[in-house]
């Protein structure tokens, strides 16, 4: 069950509480347990917007959040139309302020798109062709800084592209 339909939410700018880190935390200690839950509550959230919770769409959609976006040039194409599909299905949910949604997502398929910067233009125009590009709160100076790392070829370890062979 989701809180979704009877409650409302948005994101507070202020810190309302600290974390404090340290090595015996569940966090750290129930790795396995916590990720398997994790997928379990997406699963039920995806099911719930009418979404597939399959072997294609799960490890994008548990690896998006936690911004651990695989190093697949297949998720470059994947990606886009998971995350208009979320968009979409959040949508037809009439949950509040979408714009949250879709600014993030258009920020993590920068990111991805940053990774494949070695790659030359083809992941730039990739981001460009995204249809939430517009949307992605990325400051400029990232945003020159891949446009030159595409034109160089340099991959996300600041290495050319035939040095990192």
């Amino acid at each position: 069950m989701t809180l979704l339909p009877m409650t409302r939410f948005a994101a507070v700018p202020e810190v309302l509480y600290r974390y404090r880190m340290h090595g015996t935390q569940v966090s750290a200690t129930q790795t396995a347990e916590q990720s398997a839950m994790t997928r379990r509550i997406h699963a039920r959230m995806l099911d719930a917007l009418g979404l597939p919770t399959d072997d294609a769409a799960m490890p994008l959609h548990t690896a998006t959040p936690r911004w651990e976006m695989p190093r697949d040039i297949a998720v470059l194409d994947a990606a886009p139309r998971w995350f208009e599909a979320i968009c979409a299905a959040n949508d037809r949910a009439r949950a509040p302020d979408p714009r949250v949604l879709r600014a993030q997502l258009a920020k993590r398929f920068f990111f991805l798109c940053n990774l494949y910067a070695d790659g030359g233009p083809s992941a730039l125009a990739r981001f460009r062709s995204f249809a939430l590009h517009r949307e992605a709160k990325v400051p400029a100076s990232q945003r020159l800084r891949q446009t030159v790392k595409a034109a160089l070829r340099i991959d996300v370890h600041g290495r050319r592209e035939a040095e990192s062979g």
